[in-house]
């Protein structure tokens, strides 16, 4: 993989590919819901890449690692708890192993765009700070969420999501950054 400087999480969907009992593709091939594959098309043509996959059986992927395909949903939040995502949403990326994975596939971009619903999302920020404050991922490292309210008032939904993508996927790269060089 190149090591894009802008760089896509994305939540996993409940549509992926039908595979034979214990076959293994990709994870960038698995999913197969329509935000997804809009994700797929929007990066493709631009300077950034699939960074990762949050998915609520295996937590951090890497978009090549090899999964079977699942049936499982992230744990939704009580009805009047309050804002945030649920406990046991935040285990699905809990432990060491879920934060080194996330800071190797972070490499060295200089951008994330945090891709999915309110939920993954607060899983991918609950990751980035949590490198940040170990300091294994720069604080200089941006990140960006879709913006606006779904019709109604509500929380942002998939098409805000996916225009805020479109959008950020079409800006100009990063300036490059200045480097010393020995005369």
């Amino acid at each position: 993989r190149a090591a894009a400087r802008r760089k896509v999480f994305a939540m996993c969907t409940t549509d992926k590919c039908e595979l034979a009992k214990g076959a293994t593709v990709a994870a960038e091939d698995l999913y197969t819901g329509e935000t997804f594959k809009f994700m797929k098309r929007q990066i493709e043509g631009s300077d950034a890449e699939l960074g990762g996959v949050i998915s609520a059986k295996h937590g951090v992927l890497d978009p090549a690692e090899l999964v079977e395909t699942y049936d499982v949903q992230l744990p939704k939040r009580k009805r009047g708890s309050g804002a945030g995502v649920s406990a046991r949403a935040l285990e699905v990326v809990a432990g060491d192993d879920q934060l080194r994975k996330f800071v190797a596939l972070v490499g060295d971009a200089e951008e994330l765009f945090f891709y999915g619903s309110a939920d993954y999302r607060a899983l991918m920020r609950n990751l980035l700070e949590r490198a940040q404050e170990d300091g294994l991922v720069g604080r200089h490292v941006r990140f960006v969420e879709p913006t606006g309210t779904a019709k109604g008032g509500g929380p942002v939904g998939a098409g805000q999501f996916k225009s805020s993508l479109k959008e950020w996927a079409g800006e100009a790269p990063l300036a490059p950054s200045a480097r010393e060089v020995a005369a």
